[in-house]
């Protein structure tokens, strides 16, 4: 197998992907746990290590299921990765709602027979810190600002999808979808920079600064 050196990770060329695994009875939502497990056996015999599901994959059961076979191997040969299902717009206001349950979910995956270690905690949490240091704007989502802007900008939501993009990274395309789903003169360039927000901002945010990164980063 070719590996690839990725953020200090070393990833085979190859991944599973776990969006069409074999169903039973033509239901896609039920997975055929038995050939799926052949076929990760395959993969993590032939040298695989990378594997990817989502939380919309075979209406919810892929994690559950992909977890469940995982658990068969050391957790330290193989890097799993899953998805918000942010292609659907009716989930933006359940983010939150989602990842717990997600959170949940592989918890009780590995809480009977393989808890985190120290070590395995440190690094969950390293990784948490990184995240938010990257999420640049204290919002909390007051909505003082929004009765201030003359062009009457969602600002805390335009703010939370800035900090979204910041978290995400190279790859973001929650962000994107997020303000497709907006009016075109309510998008953070439409911002005219009078500064009527940052008065009654509690967080001393510089809103028309932020905004207009934001629609830089966005290619606006």
């Amino acid at each position: 197998m070719i590996y690839n050196d990725f953020q200090g990770l070393k990833l085979s060329a190859l991944g599973m992907g776990n969006m069409r695994l074999p169903v039973l009875d033509g239901n896609d939502n039920n997975i055929d746990a038995d050939a799926a497990k052949e076929m990760i056996a395959f993969c993590m015999k032939s040298g695989i290590n990378y594997y990817d599901t989502a939380y919309g994959y075979h209406g919810g059961n892929s994690e559950l299921v992909v977890g469940q076979l995982l658990k068969n191997y050391d957790r330290s040969s193989f890097y799993l990765a899953s998805k918000f299902p942010g292609y659907d717009l009716s989930n933006m206001p359940k983010v939150e709602e989602i990842f717990e349950e997600q959170l949940k979910a592989n918890i009780s995956t590995y809480a009977e027979s393989k808890p985190l270690n120290e070590a395995e905690m440190q690094l969950i949490l390293g990784i948490a810190d990184e995240m938010i240091s990257r999420t640049t704007v204290p919002c909390t989502g007051c909505h003082y600002c929004v009765s201030k802007c003359p062009e009457g900008l969602d600002i805390p939501f335009l703010l939370k999808q800035y900090n979204e993009a910041m978290v995400a990274g190279a790859g973001e395309f929650i962000a994107p979808m997020a303000l497709s789903s907006i009016a075109e003169d309510k998008q953070p360039e439409c911002c005219i920079s009078c500064h009527s927000c940052e008065k009654v901002c509690p967080q001393t945010i510089k809103i028309p600064e932020e905004l207009n990164k934001f629609a830089t980063k966005m290619g606006r």
